[in-house]
């Protein structure tokens, strides 16, 4: 057996192994620490791609998600100050007939009654006002919720249009209807019922030239008219909330779901293979480490041949 004390063959073996041990070991622990297991490109490039790719799908449909939430917060908004709108116009309705019948008119007074269905009406331009969130005043005809679709481009057929428009709902606009009857044609809304207006129950407008039979008919269609158009806006915005957020929402969950479980795949170290992993190198390292010792000990007793030539 040839022996040197200038090079040891012998140990570049075990030393080889002990090296990758020990960085085999060494990733282990990081993983272990990091719980992921791509912790740098060199650990898996393609992989990376992958994982950097999901997680701008996964940001994106979370962003989704938070404006599908607002919109779904607003529609609710909106429906419950349709639904006290609602409230408010049965009431005038109320009076309305009360005002229409001899004996209970006699006993309330037109003028008592007219004033209630003024608050009313003062309620719902309240209403109507100030009702806002995040900024926007929901029932001022100005808020649209929901998307506004992409054009088709190319290959692409592009997204439909899922935006509704909550519409404007105050004493000005609601009610609208034209008497057929009249040659002139005027349109008449809930503005007219209140005081001076052209459909007053107790002062009406002195340019009026209708008869009180007249003004009370008109008023009614006026006031069933409001009462319709609130409940199709109502059913307009449940359907969005049920139709559209809700489904959108559902679908989004979906996705996010399966591109976190991807992603995981992808990215997320296995506990179990890293544990297991980490075990075996140390037990390597230490089985390189005594081979290595025993080829330090063979370098050891070669100069031992020197010790009869150094004692004479």
């Amino acid at each position: 057996m040839f022996s040197s004390i200038l090079n040891n063959p012998s140990t570049l073996p075990a030393l080889h192994a002990l090296s990758r041990a020990q960085s085999s070991m060494a990733t282990s622990i990081q993983r272990l620490s990091t719980g992921l297991r791509i912790n740098s490109a060199a650990d898996d490039p393609a992989g990376l791609i992958a994982a950097t790719h999901l997680s701008a799908d996964l940001v994106s449909i979370q962003a989704k998600r938070q404006a599908e939430q607002m919109d779904y917060y607003k529609a609710m908004v909106a429906d419950g100050s349709y639904s006290a709108v609602s409230d408010l116009l049965q009431n005038a309705q109320s009076l309305l007939l009360q005002s229409q019948a001899g004996p209970s008119a006699a006993i309330a007074g037109t003028d008592s009654l007219q004033s209630q269905m003024d608050d009313a009406f003062d309620g719902i331009d309240h209403i109507a006002a100030t009702m806002s969130m995040d900024g926007s005043r929901l029932l001022a005809g100005t808020t649209t919720l929901g998307s506004p679709g992409t054009p088709p481009s190319g290959d692409d057929p592009g997204t439909p249009s899922t935006q509704i428009t909550l519409k404007r709902t105050d004493t000005f606009t609601l009610g609208s209807y034209t008497d057929p009857n009249d040659p002139d044609h005027p349109t008449y809304t809930l503005a007219d019922l209140s005081s001076g207006g052209a459909l007053s129950i107790s002062s009406p407008s002195a340019n009026s030239s209708l008869t009180s039979d007249q003004r009370a008919d008109l008023a009614q269609k006026v006031l069933s008219t409001a009462i319709t158009q609130v409940a199709s806006q109502r059913a307009d915005v449940g359907s969005f909330m049920r139709y559209t957020v809700q489904s959108d929402t559902n679908v989004l969950d979906n996705e996010e779901e399966n591109m976190s479980a991807a992603l995981s795949q992808i990215q997320d170290a296995d506990y179990a293979t890293e544990v297991s992993n980490y075990v075996r190198q140390q037990s390597l390292i230490q089985s390189n480490t005594a081979v290595l010792a025993y080829g330090i000990q063979q370098s050891r007793q070669t100069l031992s041949l020197l010790t009869p030539i150094t004692s004479q």
